[in-house]
Parts: C-alpha cells; structure tokens; sequence
C-alpha cells in the first residue's frame, strides 16, 4: 500500500474511536507510550502488544475523568508512515484540566497498522493527572481496580 492508502486507513481507524477498529491492526501490533509515565501505566515497560486497545482504555479510566476528547490537526503521509497531530482535553479525576498536544506516528505494513509511537509533553501529563502523592495513589489504585474488571475480577469502583 502506498502512502494515500496508508493515511486513509489511519484515519479510518481514529475515527472508530481511540480503542476500536481492532480489525485494523496487525497481529503484532505494538504501540510505544512515553517512557515517562510508563513506570506507572505498563509497570515500566513503555510498549503495548495485541491487547494494546484493552490497556490503554483500562488507563484512560484510570487517569481521567469521563475519557478524553481528541480533536485532530493535521495528518501527513509518507511511504508507510503516516504522523497524526492531535489536540488531547480532558479532566483529572479531581477536576484538574488537561490539554495537551499528541504526536502519534504510525507505520503501516501489508494494509494493516503495525505500531504507533506516542509523543506528548508527559511533565505536562504527569503534573495535571499524577504530581501529588494523593494523585498518584488514586491513580494506582484505579489501574489495579480497572485492570481487575478487564481480567474478569471485582467490577471496577465508580469514580
């Protein structure tokens, strides 16, 4: 596929929303968080595989309150390289606006998307959602009650 197929195909699956279009992705899809905050969110390891989409909704719940909104600015295609701009909002789970700026650049093989690399501004990130030790607690605690509910354990706490 070439670059027009390979953005149309990127556009197609942001558009299911940041955790569908499943069909979309290679078997050994891998998506690469910053190393930032990936000692909280992955437990160190900065890169999702096939249940990349389950993880980072389970983190998404965990660290804001009612999801993100994501709003696209530009997106740009190059061979099997395709660079999505976006605009990310949001809020903390103690009422704290987030807005950010997200790079995502995704390579596409064989009309699929193989992986996804992640770029924002995570001192940003992590002193909106996580900079106090009261946030950072919430947060875990969250992630291990989300994390439960995704393996089939104790339904996660409302927030």
């Amino acid at each position: 596929m070439g670059a027009v197929e390979n953005k149309q195909l990127v556009l197609e699956w942001f558009t299911s929303g940041p955790y569908g279009g499943e069909e979309m992705l290679a078997d050994d899809f891998v998506w690469h968080t910053p190393k930032g905050p990936a000692a909280l969110l992955s437990d160190g390891d900065p890169h999702f595989g096939s249940d990349a989409l389950a993880q980072l909704g389970v983190i998404e719940r965990a660290a804001y309150r009612g999801g993100a909104e994501y709003e696209m600015v530009f997106c740009i295609a190059e061979d099997d390289w395709v660079v999505m701009q976006l605009d990310v909002t949001s809020t903390s789970h103690v009422g704290d606006v987030y807005s950010n700026v997200y790079v995502m650049t995704v390579r596409c093989e064989d009309g699929k998307i193989a992986e996804l690399w992640e770029h924002a501004d995570t001192k940003l990130w992590w002193d909106t959602i996580v900079g106090t030790p009261e946030k950072y607690a919430a947060v875990e605690q969250r992630l291990a009650e989300e994390r439960a509910a995704l393996s089939g354990g104790t339904p996660p706490a409302s927030s």
